[in-house]
């Protein structure tokens, strides 16, 4: 829930400044749930991810294998 109230907020904020927001749902569970954590993060940096995405994103998961 917590997660909706900030796409919305981040979403009204873009719109008020008249800025575009895209937004991409991955699920990561599903997706890696056998790839090593050292070898998505190694695979993101190597096609071009920004490094606070990368970050972001091994952040998450690592979040959702906890709650597991």
């Amino acid at each position: 829930m917590a997660r909706l109230l900030c796409i919305g907020t981040m979403q009204e904020n873009f719109r008020v400044k008249g800025k575009k927001l895209y937004l991409g749902f991955v699920d990561l569970e599903k997706a890696f749930d056998r790839v090593p954590r050292d070898v998505k993060s190694w695979a993101m940096s190597k096609l071009g991810v920004e490094e606070w995405l990368v970050s972001a994103v091994m952040c998450e998961n690592s979040r959702q294998n906890s709650l597991w």
